[in-house]
């Protein structure tokens, strides 16, 4: 390598590597940008709430965290329970055979996860989510955890009432 041998060469070359980086970087900070878009509307002081106009906005314990087990472990409400040893006495639509189960899933909005969920409340066939009242869709709602109001707005009753023909 007989251009590293001068030394005055390698440090030129550097020098005018350095000085080509700063005059892009020169010349590029002096781009502007657009202004930002400010809001046209300007701040005053009587657009803040006082402490004793928020009181009237917000009310403690409203929202609350359900206890769904103790501190053992163990379910509090047995109707969360996922085995299959749960008694469904209670539910009347719990009361599905698994040996001659339908295919939850051909209906919209319910996918294996939800499918495993009902199967663990005895829901097996599509008779059974045909016949429900409108008092056992907010059960099932809650029994399997699902979003409120989503059974009806995916109108799981009518739907499997169709596959049923």
């Amino acid at each position: 390598m007989e251009i590293f041998q001068n030394e005055f060469i390698v440090v030129l070359v550097l020098f005018l590597m350095l000085l080509g980086a700063y005059l892009i970087g020169r010349s590029a900070s002096s781009i502007k940008e657009p202004p930002k878009k400010t809001s046209s509307k300007k701040f005053d002081q009587s657009d803040i709430l006082d402490t004793e106009e928020l009181t009237d906005y917000i009310q403690p314990g409203q929202i609350r965290a359900r206890q769904t087990r103790d501190r053992t472990g163990e379910l509090i409400d047995p109707r969360l329970s996922t085995d299959d040893t749960t008694n469904f006495q209670d539910f009347p639509l719990g009361k599905g055979n698994a040996q001659n189960a339908d295919d939850l899933k051909k209906i919209t909005g319910i996918g294996p996860a939800i499918e495993n969920k009902l199967n663990s409340i005895g829901i097996f066939q599509f008779e059974q989510l045909a016949s429900m009242t409108n008092d056992q869709e907010k059960e099932i709602t809650e029994l399997i955890a699902f979003f409120p109001g989503r059974i009806k707005r995916d109108n799981w009753k009518q739907q499997a009432q169709e596959l049923l023909k």
